[in-house]
């Protein structure tokens, strides 16, 4: 895989970009990724590393493509995290964020998945409760990274469940259908060219409105 490629597969959003070496387009992604440059403040004596997650969790729910993380003694065998830790999702968004002192996961963590927004406390390591605080009311889709994921959307009548499948001929292709009361409707197919970027779909009372890309889109026969 060249380093372009991996930059729009492990790094969704990337500007193009020919480096020699795969690791420096890690170790500088925040400057090419607009998206995953948050500030992210370290401890003192603690580095911070920016980790693309296996070939095997990014293909789980709900596809997290990065973590960034604080650690002592880093490039020893004994790295200790400690400090703030995110874990970026295919779209460029966070789905993962809290601290960790030395080592164990402490105070409130967020976890933003497609149905709800929780948050857990953790003390020293020790789970102590969760709460919901929210639920998206829209979703950002990166056609320009075109990350191949699945997410089940749900509204107040129905849900959205839809499909990135990959990109070709500089285009991204999506799929989705929208239940609304146990009845399906149809299967709709897009090729959303890559230039489009990032997408606001907005969350309605009866599923995802992909009208913002809607002259892409044609139902399958």
């Amino acid at each position: 895989m060249d380093n372009q490629s991996y930059a729009a597969r492990f790094l969704p959003g990337c500007f193009p970009m020919r480096m020699p070496l795969m690791a420096a387009c890690v170790a500088i992604s925040a400057i090419f990724c607009p998206k995953f440059a948050s500030a992210h403040p370290c401890p003192e004596g603690t580095t911070l590393k920016r980790v693309p997650t296996s070939r095997e969790t990014r293909s789980t729910p709900y596809y997290p493509v990065r973590e960034d993380f604080c650690v002592r003694d880093a490039g020893r065998t004994t790295e200790t995290r400690h400090g703030k830790y995110i874990l970026w999702g295919p779209n460029g968004e966070v789905q993962q964020e809290g601290n960790y002192v030395n080592g164990r996961k402490n105070g409130e963590w967020i976890y933003r998945l497609p149905s709800q927004t929780i948050v857990r406390t953790w003390k020293q390591d020790r789970y102590v409760g969760a709460r919901v605080i929210s639920s998206p009311s829209d979703f950002v889709i990166d056609f320009s990274a075109c990350v191949p994921h699945t997410f089940n959307i749900p509204s107040t009548f129905g849900s959205t469940t839809y499909a990135l499948i990959g990109s070709k001929d500089a285009k991204c292709q999506l799929e989705y259908s929208i239940e609304i009361e146990m009845g399906i409707g149809p299967s709709i197919r897009c090729l959303v060219p890559l230039t489009v970027g990032r997408v606001t779909i907005p969350n309605t009372e009866t599923g995802l409105d992909f009208s913002a890309i809607g002259k892409y889109c044609a139902s399958e026969k």
